[in-house]
């Protein structure tokens, strides 16, 4: 009899998921297929291009057989990190200021679950790969690195490719905090993982208050430089937005403004058939197909730390010199081509291609610092 219950639910499921992920793989994607060629060549680094590559068969298997067990580790592995977070700020008002133990705890509990919710997309193993600065830079000079050992920068940047980028970087020794909306604080589940990781919450959509941002910052990177122990690194994505993961757009200025020595991360995506990218994909459908995957690969490249002394910076009007610089090296790391394009002209094309965005405004809130 049990056995008979599990099969006609099996069975309901399977109906139920191939009906959906056939109308997905078909009108779900059809406003990208029939897209403008001309008018979107001029948007090409979030552009969505590997579709014509993407395997059916895995993706129907995957739907029946391994998609609810994904679904389940992810909700578990989330809602376990909020809770132990939660327990782990109790008797704490200000999450800005808490102490080392209880700073100890929540990284540590926020790498694990962030590995396992990685484990639920697929991404069984994480390929790590430390690079010398110098070896890719030949001006940067090695006394640099030499005279500056062991100094921590209050400051991570990273390239942006995938709402992944986020859990990816949890993981990492630093498990630092995020330079985000003020909304994201009222979120269930991640609003608490990310006060937990004292993530710098900020009025970024309020052009009156951009100024803030910089202000912010700077603030935080002198309250990390007094107090490392208890006071998380905040991680920044230069380029505002997420791109297709095949240029680095224009940066903005937030990490750059203060001159500090940034931490600098290189993420590259390497599955061949499909890219977990978040481009002009749907936040839904993107969570959807990367989860319909036998696996996901990513390589995460650590640079160490860049001081930028050498380049004899003065005022935060060079932030642009100490940009290029880092785009530079990006560029090389990833073998990947420049666009001056920026968030603006992403939205641009959403607004356009998008159907969502015709009918509920723009179809995310990118980082605008």
């Amino acid at each position: 009899m049990l056995y008979a219950t599990l099969l006609t639910a099996w069975l309901i499921y399977a109906v139920f998921i191939i009906r959906l992920l056939r109308n997905q793989l078909t009108k779900g994607v059809k406003y990208i297929v029939n897209e403008n060629q001309e008018f979107a060549e001029k948007y090409d680094p979030f552009r969505r291009k590997d579709i014509a590559k993407w395997n059916h068969f895995e993706m129907y298997f995957c739907a029946l057989f391994i998609f609810p067990f994904r679904v389940i580790l992810f909700l578990v592995s989330t809602i376990s990190c909020c809770v132990f977070i939660r327990i782990f700020l109790i008797g704490t008002k200000n999450y800005d200021e808490i102490s080392f133990i209880r700073k100890i705890l929540i990284k540590s509990s926020s790498q694990i679950l962030a590995r396992s919710c990685l484990y639920s997309f697929g991404f069984y193993w994480i390929k790590h790969v430390k690079l010398d600065i110098s070896s890719v830079d030949p001006t940067y000079p090695r006394t640099a690195i030499l005279q500056n050992e062991g100094r921590p920068a209050p400051v991570i940047v990273s390239n942006h490719i995938s709402w992944i980028d986020i859990f990816l970087h949890m993981t990492t020794l630093e498990s630092p905090g995020y330079l985000s909306k003020s909304d994201v604080a009222n979120y269930p589940f991640i609003g608490t993982i990310a006060k937990g990781l004292q993530t710098l919450f900020v009025e970024r959509e309020n052009k009156e208050h951009r100024d803030d941002v910089v202000i912010r910052l700077k603030q935080r990177i002198e309250k990390f430089e007094k107090n490392p122990l208890t006071t998380s690194q905040v991680l920044i994505f230069p380029e505002g937005t997420t791109t297709n993961g095949e240029y680095m757009i224009s940066f903005k200025k937030g990490a750059f403004s203060n001159l500090t020595p940034l931490k600098i991360y290189a993420i590259k995506y390497t599955k061949s058939n499909y890219s977990p990218s978040f481009d002009s994909l749907e936040l839904g459908r993107s969570f959807l197909f990367t989860l319909l995957q036998f696996y996901n690969s990513v390589t995460l490249y650590d640079l160490g730390v860049y001081y930028p002394d050498h380049l004899k910076l003065k005022t935060e009007n060079d932030w642009q010199i100490y940009a290029n610089k880092i785009k530079d090296i990006y560029l090389k790391v990833l073998n990947v081509k420049s666009s001056e394009l920026g968030f603006g002209d992403k939205m641009t094309y959403y607004k356009t291609i998008m159907p969502s965005s015709k009918k509920k405004g723009t179809p995310v809130q990118e980082q605008k610092s």
